[in-house]
């Protein structure tokens, strides 16, 4: 008895026993599947890119499915109910019925207006967050760009030039909001320089720099307190002086 071929049992026995062909080159470049590709666009690119590699049996191609499936969709196929995948049309109804769910549609134009600029967000990232937005949603109109970008930034003097010269398709205010964004922040570092060599501006010309210190009363010298003892030595001292100094001019004058 042969042993069963190592595939999913949802596949068909034709498809688990599909020969490789003599000629075959597997896609090196083909991305798994995720959340934020349409499933029936993946299932027709790894197809296209299988026959681009030389198979031509639908089967083969079936079978080797599970080697570009992701880690939960590769689980979801193995639990399957046995042999219910015979051709290419059952695996897309499966496939895309499955997955069209948990799919991330695109955007469209009120998830472009809602595209504020934060609080401290700089004009740049604004600009890198809005392009971002902007090319998840498909098929919108230039103006309508153009009118949501207005009404999303928060820097006054790019929309007084956006005024003066309106622009006419979404590249064309890119161009100019990265080009002011650009000049905007070259002068906003030239300031910042300017600010900082005036902080550390030296005080002489030896060089360093100039550190204003907070001046400080000198303490008073505390008054020196005599004694009492020292006041009576002082006194004994001098009354032998006193003495001498009255006698001298009684001698004199007699």
């Amino acid at each position: 008895m042969n042993p069963e071929p190592p595939s999913p049992w949802v596949f068909s026995l034709d498809i688990r026993s599909a020969r490789v062909p003599s000629k075959n080159r597997l896609p090196a470049n083909m991305m798994r599947n995720a959340r934020d590709t349409y499933p029936g666009l993946w299932l027709e690119d790894y197809h296209l890119a299988c026959r681009t590699g030389g198979a031509q049996n639908d089967d083969f191609i079936i079978r080797n499915l599970p080697l570009y499936l992701a880690d939960s969709a590769h689980t979801w196929l193995e639990h399957l109910p046995a042999n219910q995948i015979h051709d290419w049309a059952d695996l897309r109804e499966i496939f895309v019925g499955n997955f069209e769910g948990t799919y991330e549609r695109p955007g469209n134009l009120w998830d472009l207006k809602n595209c504020q600029q934060k609080p401290r967000e700089s004009l740049q990232e604004y600009i890198w967050r809005f392009s971002k937005e902007c090319n998840a949603v498909p098929n919108v109109e230039d103006a309508d760009v153009i009118g949501a970008f207005l009404s999303g930034t928060t820097c006054e003097s790019l929309v007084h030039k956006l005024g003066h010269k309106v622009p006419q398709t979404t590249k064309e205010l890119l161009d100019i909001a990265t080009n002011h964004a650009s000049i905007k922040e070259a002068m906003g570092a030239t300031c910042d320089r300017a600010r900082d060599s005036k902080a550390d501006r030296p005080g002489k010309k030896g060089g360093g720099q100039f550190v204003w210190l907070r001046p400080t009363a000198r303490p008073a010298r505390p008054l020196r307190v005599k004694s009492p003892s020292f006041s009576r030595r002082c006194s004994r001292n001098l009354a032998p002086t006193m003495a001498t100094t009255s006698s001298t001019p009684s001698r004199i004058a007699a």
